[in-house]
């Protein structure tokens, strides 16, 4: 599938700090940049080679790459729904080659 850059409005909704719902994995994205990669950060989850942020069939997203010592090359690909303020999508841990479903809640 074609990979476009989303508008810039839709992609900020991804700023923020998320939890994951399954336990206590936090991401940080500080700002989402539609001529580039998105940027994002986080401290809580080690560190991250590549992250961008898209639109994938008319869904904007977030594709994050780990690249802390326990985690090399685990991704997350996650999706923003508007309904319930939530990031929506899978994680690829690498390692084991299995991916999982994960949300992810906006942190007050």
């Amino acid at each position: 599938m074609l990979e476009t850059s989303a508008p810039n409005s839709e992609l900020q909704k991804f700023v923020g700090r998320w939890q994951r719902d399954d336990g206590g994995y936090v991401i940080t994205i500080r700002s989402v940049n539609p001529e580039r990669v998105g940027k994002a950060g986080s401290d809580e989850l080690g560190s991250m080679s590549r992250e961008d942020a898209s639109q994938l069939s008319g869904l904007s997203n977030v594709f994050i790459e780990l690249s802390d010592e326990n985690y090399p090359g685990s991704t997350y690909r996650l999706y923003y729904h508007s309904s319930s303020d939530e990031l929506v999508g899978t994680y690829f841990q690498a390692a084991r080659q299995q991916r999982y479903p994960v949300t992810f809640q906006r942190m007050k």
